[in-house]
């Protein structure tokens, strides 16, 4: 949510045209950052290169969302954290039922 949200704002920022065809792009662009964002502090800020570039957005906007984001990425990041140990464990649990 946090990439589809930055993709558009930054977009509106530098008023960059945004159609139906960029859209797509960003959305697809951002969809498959997402699944590889690591459990890192910043890590969300830094998937949004490949976004940017599908975009057209200039990448040196990304410095403009790090200074917003530094509070709301804590939470995220300790969602991710959450959520890789919670897996960890339950694969864990898994292998010694067998």
């Amino acid at each position: 949510m946090f990439q589809a949200v930055a993709v558009l704002f930054i977009a509106r920022l530098y008023d960059v045209p945004f159609g139906i065809g960029q859209m797509a792009a960003a959305g697809a662009a951002v969809f498959l950052a997402s699944l590889t964002v690591a459990a890192v502090p910043s890590g969300s800020v830094i998937s949004l290169v490949p976004a940017f570039q599908s975009t057209g957005l200039p990448i040196a906007a990304i410095s403009l969302l790090i200074g917003l984001d530094r509070i709301p990425d804590m939470f995220r990041t300790m969602t991710n954290v959450a959520g890789h140990l919670t897996s960890a464990v339950v694969v864990a649990a898994l292998e010694d039922r067998k």
